[in-house]
């Protein structure tokens, strides 16, 4: 914060993104990754838009992470490319069944998540199977973009989430 203060940076309007920066060349945005677990996931923020970056502490993000500073309304891109093998049943809502989906959100092509892992409980007679609750290692929620939301935490609460 010091840094930013004494750049005369208005400290109110700026936000620290945490992740692991990509490799790059001069000019090209720099591409930040929230998790070393999934590549596929990405902001790529316009070099002139970075206010400032810090190495993370080891104990915040192993393996060379780092804090980008830039102001809340820097232009960035948001990328998620990946695929994921799901059954049919979990895709139903992406054309329009329970729980459906508009006709422009579904062109939109997001891609599909598989559901959480199922852990039966028993009480006395009663057998419940509900959403495994352990936490992932690396817990970091994706879920300020547009549906569908994913989390490696426990269940997702945010809006957009299956």
């Amino acid at each position: 914060m010091e840094k930013l203060l004494a750049e005369g940076v208005d400290v109110s309007d700026v936000m620290s993104l945490p992740g692991y920066a990509g490799p790059m060349n001069e000019g090209d945005p720099v591409r930040l990754f929230p998790s070393l677990q999934d590549l596929s996931v990405y902001v790529e923020i316009p070099a002139d838009e970075i206010l400032h970056v810090e190495k993370a502490a080891e104990t915040t993000l192993p393996n060379d992470g780092v804090i980008v500073w830039l102001r809340n309304d820097s232009a960035v891109i948001f990328k998620r490319t990946r695929t994921v093998h799901t059954a049919a049943r979990l895709v139903r809502h992406m054309f329009g069944g329970p729980g459906g989906r508009t006709e422009s959100s579904a062109r939109a092509g997001a891609p599909l998540v598989t559901q959480p892992q199922l852990v039966e409980s028993r009480h006395g007679r009663l057998r419940i199977m509900a959403r495994d609750s352990t936490m992932a290692a690396d817990c970091r929620s994706l879920c300020f973009v547009d549906p569908p939301c994913q989390s490696t935490c426990r269940v997702c609460q945010s809006r957009g989430c299956m």
